[in-house]
């Protein structure tokens, strides 16, 4: 079977870091296999180096002039002004190239697989088998905007099959598009137990005990704010480990400025982005997610495979589903300090809740392995249902 993966942009976030799990995991021998990126951005495509060799890549605009404002959008170094010229200027040009490269490369294709949802205007016409994958919560996406998502789901009519990464998810989608429900599939985003303790293995980490958390450092969605709150509380009720925090953003400056507000400046340790935090995870203590939305968090999924304990914010979507509603881990409300306050506390000394914990988590993670994740998505490509 010749099956093509399609992505915008390849870049360092979790949708990347799933599609390269699927990439890892699929048969490449009995079927043949290719990546296409939409652009490419040298320096900024840390997962390079983890795409196996037997899956041919290929970008439809290589770096260049119509790349270097898109590039230097995404390092937060474009003006208003140049923001409008790219878009006006250079954006349909891109569109333009892209759709008649992508045609050709597409012509004798059995399945296409739209990855991050944003190739339909020019998929339309192609006869392979089209399959989105969709990661977000449609009620959160594009901030709730009404108008936006109601346009969003119309074009999602040019796919065959539509894939929502939780049950959450799905049943979301199919409330507000009851006509596509039979387009609909739930495939968890796939995680290899072996591929994570061989990451896990590879460099060494404090030995002490430290809570850690792992995301972009974006408010809007991932809401630092709350567990630095938070942390400050519980830390001011009886001493914890310290807190290291994976993960780049525009916001890093506030969130360390909001640290040494609360006080807690010389306990909170901001790391960057790690291309491989496996090790940080797997040793970790306690591992947190704060998120005000997610669609379904592959570092949660990650973290319960590696057997942790978890503290996570009951958002909307994934979380509940991946800590099996709080027998997998900790649930709090989202945004409440307070809390999640008491649940660190609670996480780090109550042995009876870790014991209870420890024991769920080993059938439960079963249903994100790659093998079963992966055979799920094969069976939606040859025409069946997952």
């Amino acid at each position: 079977m010749r099956i093509t993966f399609l992505l915008s942009r390849f870049l360092n976030g979790g949708i990347d870091t799933v599609l390269v799990r699927y990439l890892q995991g699929i048969d490449c021998v009995n079927n043949d296999v290719t990546f296409v990126i939409g652009s490419e951005y040298k320096g900024m495509q840390p997962f390079e180096p983890f795409i196996p060799q037997n899956v041919k890549v290929k970008y439809l605009l290589r770096e260049g002039m119509q790349t270097r404002l898109p590039k230097r959008k995404l390092s937060k170094s474009l003006n208003t002004r140049q923001k409008v010229l790219d878009a006006v200027l250079f954006a349909p040009v891109r569109g333009f190239i892209q759709k008649i490269r992508l045609k050709r490369l597409l012509k004798d294709e059995d399945v296409v697989v739209d990855f991050d949802t944003t190739f339909y205007s020019r998929l339309k016409g192609i006869k392979a088998r089209k399959i989105a994958f969709f990661h977000f919560s449609i009620n959160h996406y594009h901030r709730g905007n009404e108008r936006k998502i109601k346009r969003l789901c119309r074009k999602m009519m040019t796919y065959d099959d539509i894939v929502l990464i939780s049950k959450q998810m799905a049943d979301e989608f199919a409330a507000r598009v009851p006509r596509m429900c039979n387009k609909i599939s739930v495939i968890y985003n796939p995680v290899s137990e072996e591929n994570l303790l061989a990451k896990a293995a590879e460099y060494a980490v404090p030995t002490e005990d430290y809570i850690l958390s792992v995301a972009r450092l974006e408010e809007r969605q991932k809401d630092f704010t709350t567990l630095i709150k938070a942390y400050a509380i519980a830390n001011g009720q009886t001493p914890l480990p310290k807190l290291y925090i994976i993960g780049e953003g525009r916001d890093k400056d506030r969130l360390k400025a909001l640290a040494q507000k609360c006080g807690v400046e010389n306990k909170i340790v901001f790391k960057g982005f790690l291309p491989n935090p496996m090790p940080w995870i797997a040793n970790s203590k306690l591992f947190v997610l704060s998120s005000k939305f997610e669609g379904l968090p592959t570092v949660l999924i990650e973290a319960l495979t590696l057997r942790k304990i978890i503290v996570s914010s009951d958002c909307p979507t994934g979380p509940a589903e991946i800590l099996d509603n709080g027998n997998c881990g900790v649930l709090t409300p989202v945004g409440d300090a307070e809390a999640m306050a008491k649940a660190l506390i609670r996480a780090l000394n109550d042995d009876e809740l870790r014991s209870n914990i420890a024991s769920n988590i080993e059938g439960h993670k079963k249903i994100f392995s790659a093998q079963y994740c992966i055979g799920q998505f094969m069976r939606l490509c040859n025409g069946g249902k997952s």
